[in-house]
């Protein structure tokens, strides 16, 4: 997983190049709000908002994120969702490898952006690592 800063996800977004994973993490939490709204944006477009299925890490039900990863949309391209403040280390050993398994098989209608907001990423090792270790098109951003 290649680690890029937030002027390269908007340069990629300027080109559309979109990818499917969005890791977006940093001091600066309104850098990582700011990433996240454009990478919704240029997702979803100006129904960003609504169209977004958002999710908070604390309250997370793996097994029911698996089953909105999988859901075609209707009224765009893509089923964007949002999960604030995964703090995977709060997880059993099982549900992190549930949600690596179901990342590394995200279709393609599907942009999973997780942003952090409320804690240092880089504490908590375990799914920091576990994810550079998905395919090329998961990008990590550190603000």
């Amino acid at each position: 997983m290649p680690e890029v800063n937030s002027s390269d996800i908007l340069k990629k977004l300027k080109a559309n190049e979109l990818s499917n994973v969005y890791y977006i993490y940093g001091k600066d939490i309104l850098t990582v709000e700011g990433i996240t709204k454009a990478v919704l944006k240029k997702t979803l477009g100006k129904n960003w908002n609504n169209d977004c299925t958002k999710i908070e890490g604390k309250n997370i039900d793996i097994s029911s994120l698996i089953d909105i990863m999988e859901i075609s949309p209707m009224f765009s391209d893509f089923n964007a969702i949002l999960i604030n403040d995964l703090n995977a280390e709060e997880l059993s050993a099982d549900k992190v490898q549930q949600l690596i398994d179901a990342i590394e098989n995200l279709p393609d209608q599907t942009v999973l952006i997780i942003n952090i907001t409320g804690f240092d990423v880089k504490n908590g090792k375990r799914f920091f690592l576990s994810l550079i270790h998905i395919s090329e098109p998961t990008r990590q951003a550190e603000i």
